[in-house]
């Protein structure tokens, strides 16, 4: 099996709250500052990881799956939901963790079952064949709103969990780059490579919310509640919003790992 050597994945000791932080009694490896070297099943890039009840599953190149459990990590598949081998790019869960929900190039879509090990492929959702940079889930397995979001600007959203003819579009912004999103039974938010922030609580209408200029690149979003955006930059920055107030740090006070 093709990309199965090992690889070196951080784990953030004793902060479990963090998506990386997967406290299970992994082999240390090696430390970073507080991050602990752990080993897994491949020697791909890994793009994204979500944590769940049980563990983590994390994705990456050439669509590999990875599942942290108790034990260890384990490869779920090293082709991605189709077999076709397209990179992943973002990884959700459901409520509960129940359900996890990864995307990447080529429309490639899936909904993965940790309890039984089984991926369902929904790739290409009413035939979209773009590239998706970012997915997020909100809701219970088989009942979830599932947003995906492309390096167009667009927004792609199931509120009957992906079935076929369900999906709708929107372009929130300009046409840039989605950098990420992130979701709650309440709000969604999203990041675009313009640094525009956006809201919706519909699922339809987006609203750009007002934001300080930033000084670098936003990487990445992530919620703490329906009104508490957590972005990340591309030098260690963390920027933190609250009804409309925003500060900035640098997480744990040092540079990202």
């Amino acid at each position: 099996m093709s990309g199965t050597t090992r690889r070196s994945f951080l784990r953030l000791s004793g902060v479990a709250v963090a998506p990386l932080a997967v406290s299970h009694g992994a082999d240390q490896q090696h430390s970073h500052g507080g991050w602990d070297g752990v080993e897994t099943p491949t020697a791909r890039t890994l793009h994204d990881v979500v944590h769940i009840e049980e563990g983590a599953v994390a994705v990456g190149a050439g669509g590999v799956v990875l599942d942290r459990t108790a034990d260890d990590w384990t490869l779920v598949t090293d082709s991605g939901p189709s077999g076709n081998g397209n990179n992943l790019r973002g990884v959700a869960a459901t409520a509960g963790g129940e359900r996890v929900w990864v995307a990447g190039a080529s429309g490639a879509v899936g909904e993965y079952d940790p309890a039984s090990g089984s991926v369902t492929d929904r790739t290409a959702p009413d035939g979209v064949t773009t590239t998706f940079t970012d997915i997020a889930v909100a809701g219970p397995a088989g009942d979830a709103t599932v947003y995906l979001v492309d390096a167009s600007g667009h927004v792609i959203v199931s509120e009957q969990n992906g079935q076929a003819g369900t999906w709708t579009r929107a372009t929130p912004g300009s046409g840039a780059a989605i950098a990420g999103i992130a979701a709650s039974a309440s709000a969604t938010f999203l990041v675009d490579e313009n640094d525009a922030v956006f809201k919706t609580t519909d699922g339809e209408t987006w609203d750009e919310l007002e934001t300080p200029a930033f000084d670098e690149t936003l990487t990445d979003i992530a919620m703490r509640s329906a009104e508490t955006v957590v972005l990340a930059g591309d030098s260690g920055a963390i920027v933190v919003g609250s009804d409309g107030e925003w500060e900035r740090g640098v997480g744990g006070g040092r540079s990202a790992p």
